[in-house]
């Protein structure tokens, strides 16, 4: 995993979603189907501005002094008012893929893949949680796959749950409703994605997403060869991790001047 691809995890998040989207969809029984689907949700509490700006797919504004010229000329004000200072709020498309009983809809598992909002304290981590406990409560299987570093540690085995010889840099993890049982992946730095299995009905056998060739999918076709390695990354890497990373570059002849 290239962890300089989080700082443009808008796009790659985008993109994964829907190559997740499509790996599953030739495994799937015939009963089922795979779909990318979103929800809209606005934030706040969670500051605006460089590096956390919210957007939507595609926004229409209007500059303030243009809404003020035209209200303006609707007709002359009765009182004098001061000017506000304006704080735009956008809104957070938040996008995930659902396996569906393809004739009644029903959703049989939900995969997640977790951006740097569902990591950071505040509403929008709040509800991403709120959202996992209506699909464990309503018997959904659930995937989520963190590639995330900044921020808190979200997915559904707890920190002090996993035995310290087996912490990572990454996990996934999925939950399967019928045995009422999470099972972690944990995913190292400095090792190749793994497949990790997805569960579906009961009676099925689970789908297998391999997760290294969708990355390397998202890093051609979002021509991310192109990265420059030259910011300092946070939160900051272990020495071991951040000599790694080093000669990993070094060894690509993209060592940062």
């Amino acid at each position: 995993m290239d962890p300089y691809l989080e700082a443009h995890w808008r796009d790659v998040h985008t993109r994964l979603q829907t190559y997740i989207c499509d790996a599953l969809q030739e495994q799937l029984p015939r009963e089922l189907v795979a779909r990318v689907e979103e929800e809209v949700a606005i934030d706040a509490d969670r500051p605006v501005g460089p590096g956390n700006r919210m957007r939507p797919d595609v926004s229409v504004a209007e500059d303030w002094q243009i809404a003020q010229a035209a209200g303006s000329a609707a007709g002359p004000a009765t009182m004098a008012a001061a000017e506000p200072l304006v704080f735009q709020r956008q809104e957070d498309v938040q996008r995930h893929v659902e396996i569906l009983d393809a004739e009644g809809g029903r959703v049989i598992t939900a995969i997640e893949v977790l951006s740097p909002s569902n990591r950071t304290r505040g509403a929008g981590r709040e509800a991403y949680l709120a959202k996992r406990r209506r699909y464990v409560e309503g018997g959904v299987n659930i995937v989520e796959v963190d590639l995330v570093r900044a921020g808190e540690h979200t997915v559904g085995v707890e920190p002090d749950e996993i035995p310290p010889a087996r912490r990572a840099t990454y996990y996934a993890c999925a939950w399967r409703s019928a045995f009422r049982r999470w099972e972690l992946y944990p995913l190292p730095l400095r090792e190749k994605l793994p497949g990790i299995r997805v569960p579906l009905r009961v009676d099925d056998p689970d789908a297998v997403l391999d997760l290294q060739p969708l990355i390397d999918e998202v890093y051609r076709r979002g021509r991310y060869n192109h990265l420059r390695y030259t910011a300092s990354l946070v939160p900051s890497f272990s020495d071991a991790d951040a000599e790694w990373v080093r000669a990993t570059l070094r060894a690509a002849g993209r060592e940062p001047k």
